[in-house]
């Protein structure tokens, strides 16, 4: 951990200034995981603060105009129309990061921090400017949150990764994409959640549950999340995750689950009490190294990720994905102008109404799989990468009205084969091709080829 040079005091200003004494979140996570450095004490009182991130600059080249970014769930442009027809080039510093903990003096065997970290690919108005987009980014919060160690069990209070998915805890693929990549978990939301861990003999177990900003606010209930994970600390590999740095990583084995409940406005112009529904998932997430690495030498270092998430009503837990779904429109058989208009009182992309006005969740299934390989070079200064996705929906078609199924994708494949070199301990250049191919509810496939270069430093 790193606290030395002028960032450090500065961020020690800041949080002497704003009381910011309260915390020490969980370590950050791999894709931004920063030099090892002692620990410097940035107040005379017993608190410390460190400052970490990345800056990176991102060169992307589409074959169509289907993406702002990443190249996410996003549903891609048809072939025929001007986008899905003709290739996109973006120029981007929105990826690069920066994050924060503040530490607490130890207090009868307790531990008190805070973190923070924030990007740049916060909204904007739907009225900016293409130059604004990548020059002027809106800065995200993507963590905020408190966190009290004791003894017993851990407490985390604030916007942090999900546990469904153990997302951000060892299992990310290797990539240069942004993640999540399509088909993979990958969210961060505001909650309560409660850990205990287990250790001993060269393994370790952690058990945990939280409460999470419900997915729609008027169901009245918090989403319910709990997980459990498996490490065997004497099997060990390299481990990179998405664009970060690589780390010595134990074998690792995680299951989760979310259960939901919607409470939806009826399908009508004025309507009365809510139809409910409720929305589960589960997922099964993987580390596991194949050709073991030591921290001072990672050569022929082979490791594999994998994810399998299978759900109804759990679209916002993967990255852009509602898959083109909407809710039907009312009928209007008197002519009434205006026509009547249906108010839904929750995002696209989670529930809909079938034909027979019912309300009905929507199934998503996921298959991901990962692997990193590392060259006799150096001591693995340069490895490569590959990625493989399926995502699909078995509900979706037959919930979504027939004349609308152009507008909606049944099934996604996404593949992914990068290529690191790491120019310094703290520097790395990668290169990678993805492509993205989806089957709409009509039966029409298209894909989008695209050639992503980045270039990163830790700090």
């Amino acid at each position: 951990m790193r606290t030395g040079g002028r960032a450090s005091l500065v961020f020690s200003a800041v949080c002497s200034f704003a009381g910011a004494g309260t915390a020490q979140p969980a370590p950050p996570p791999a894709a931004t995981a920063r030099p090892a450095a002692a620990a410097e004490s940035s107040r005379t009182d017993g608190f410390d603060a460190e400052l970490y991130g990345f800056v990176e600059l991102d060169v992307i080249h589409d074959t169509t105009g289907s993406y702002v970014g990443g190249s996410n769930n996003v549903i891609l442009q048809r072939p025929g129309t001007y986008a899905g027809d003709h290739a996109r080039l973006q120029f981007t510093a929105n990826n690069s990061q920066i994050g924060g903990v503040v530490r607490a003096p130890e207090y009868e065997g307790m531990h008190v921090s805070a973190g923070f970290e924030v990007d740049f690919f916060g909204l904007q108005p739907t009225d900016v400017t293409e130059q604004n987009v990548y020059t002027a980014g809106g800065v995200r919060l993507r963590h905020f949150f408190l966190k009290l160690d004791t003894p017993i069990v851990d407490f985390l209070a604030g916007q942090y990764h999900d546990l469904f998915g153990w997302v951000g805890a060892g299992f990310d693929p290797n990539t240069v994409a942004f993640l999540g990549v399509p088909g993979q978990v990958y969210h961060r939301n505001p909650q309560l959640r409660v850990t205990r861990k287990f250790s001993g003999g060269g393994t370790e177990l952690e058990v945990a549950v939280a409460a999470v900003r419900p997915a729609q606010r008027d169901s009245q209930l918090p989403d319910g999340q709990a997980g459990l994970r498996f490490a065997l600390d004497g099997w060990t590999g390299a481990g990179a995750q998405g664009f970060g740095r690589p780390n010595i990583a134990p074998l690792a084995v995680g299951v989760s689950g979310v259960a939901r409940r919607f409470a939806v406005t009826e399908f009508r112009t004025n309507p009365g009490n809510p139809n409910t529904k409720n929305g589960w998932g589960f997922a099964a997430d993987v580390f596991l190294p194949i050709i073991p690495a030591t921290a001072e030498n990672k050569n022929f270092a082979l490791s594999v990720t994998g994810q399998y998430s299978v759900g109804t009503g759990i679209a916002d837990l993967y990255t852009a994905l509602t898959g083109g779904a909407r809710f039907p429109t009312l009928t209007n058989p008197g002519d009434i102008v205006p026509p009547p208009v249906y108010v839904p009182n929750v995002d696209v992309g989670l529930v809909t109404y079938d034909a027979d006005a019912n309300l009905q969740t929507i199934d998503w299934t996921s298959l991901l799989v990962g692997v990193q390989y590392y060259l006799p070079i150096d001591s693995g200064r340069v490895w490569v990468s590959g990625v493989y996705s399926r995502l699909e929906s078995r509900n979706l078609a037959t919930l979504t009205p027939r004349l609308d199924h152009g507008g909606i994708f049944t099934e996604l494949e996404y593949i992914d084969a990068g290529a690191y070199f790491a120019v310094t301990p703290f520097s790395h250049i990668g290169v990678s091709f993805q492509t993205t191919r989806q089957t709409y509810g009509d039966g029409v496939k298209n894909h989008n080829n695209r050639v992503h270069a980045g270039w990163r430093l830790f700090f």
